[in-house]
């Protein structure tokens, strides 16, 4: 979080993209984080945390939804890099959630599936914010969904990425 408040305010460290920093991980990486988020390209994780190579290990489809295979890249992280935290991150005008929420889903069928219980919680929540309600409860729904199949010793967490502040709030 210390990243992303940097980001926010436009101060971000000179980040150590060296030749030798990138030679050194080829014996390997320790990422601090794993990040699930969305595949908008706006919302680069290693950027809003401000974070060097081999600190995060992103994780990114479309809605921040879950897959086998990106649970499976997930319990890798945890399991063979010893991961000790994950971060669910969704966005502010995610177009996933969004597609749901306006019944446009025709090319994103197994996406709109996990996105749809956030959309109708919220529209019994929020009815009027119903965007950013949904795009929260969603980021939580998949957090759930991640301790319920993986049942982590990492420690989880929702978040929402606000455009306008530049932070990611925790939920």
């Amino acid at each position: 979080m210390a990243g992303n408040r940097r980001f926010a305010k436009d101060k971000p460290t000179q980040l150590n993209r060296s030749i030798k920093s990138r030679k050194a991980l080829k014996i390997g990486q320790k990422p601090f984080a794993v990040i699930v988020a969305c595949s908008d390209s706006r919302v680069a994780p290693e950027i809003l945390f401000d974070a060097n190579l081999g600190e995060l290990f992103v994780v990114r489809l479309a809605g921040n939804v879950v897959s086998d295979t990106a649970l499976e890249s997930i319990n890798y992280a945890l399991e063979q890099l010893e991961t000790p935290l994950i971060l669910v991150m969704g966005h502010q005008y995610c177009g996933a959630v969004d597609a749901v929420i306006q019944g446009k889903t025709g090319d994103i069928p197994a996406i709109a599936k996990q996105v749809e219980p956030s959309v109708t919680k919220a529209r019994k929540k929020d009815p009027s914010n119903l965007l950013v309600a949904a795009t929260k409860l969603n980021a939580i729904h998949t957090q759930d969904e991640i301790e319920q199949r993986l049942k982590p010793k990492a420690a989880t967490y929702a978040g929402y990425f606000n455009f306008q502040t530049g932070k990611v709030e925790l939920q």
